[in-house]
């Protein structure tokens, strides 16, 4: 990342992830990949829209709910307001919440980051 030091954590769960259809965000804002992870809380995760976006609903285990499984991310403040954007944070479509989650790495069982939630309709 050039510029501004990268600080913020996010967890990607649906169509930010490499291999996914809006990776190129990721690769605009150049968020640095770490590593895979999961939520430690479970969450329902559902599939929605003409494209079956993915979104996850902060119900903490909810019946259904599953632990989900994504990509952590380092991003910049400039990053990260692209993120809110595209995410429609300001049109109250998502909600950017802190979220836990563990990931492979065994010197480090979990990590918090913000992730996107889907604002319940």
């Amino acid at each position: 990342m050039k510029g501004t030091f990268a600080k913020h954590l996010v967890f990607s769960y649906g169509t930010l992830k490499r291999g996914f259809p809006n990776h190129h965000i990721m690769e605009r804002i150049e968020a640095s990949y770490i590593t895979d992870a999961r939520t430690i809380e479970k969450y329902p995760l559902l599939l929605a829209g003409k494209w079956n976006t993915p979104f996850m609903i902060h119900e903490k285990g909810h019946p259904g709910s599953h632990h989900v499984l994504g990509e952590l991310y380092r991003v910049d403040d400039k990053g990260l307001s692209v993120l809110d954007e595209f995410e429609g944070v300001h049109r109250s479509y998502y909600r950017r919440s802190k979220i836990n989650l563990s990931t492979p790495d065994k010197k480090k069982r979990s990590e918090e980051a913000c992730s996107y939630f889907r604002y319940e309709a």
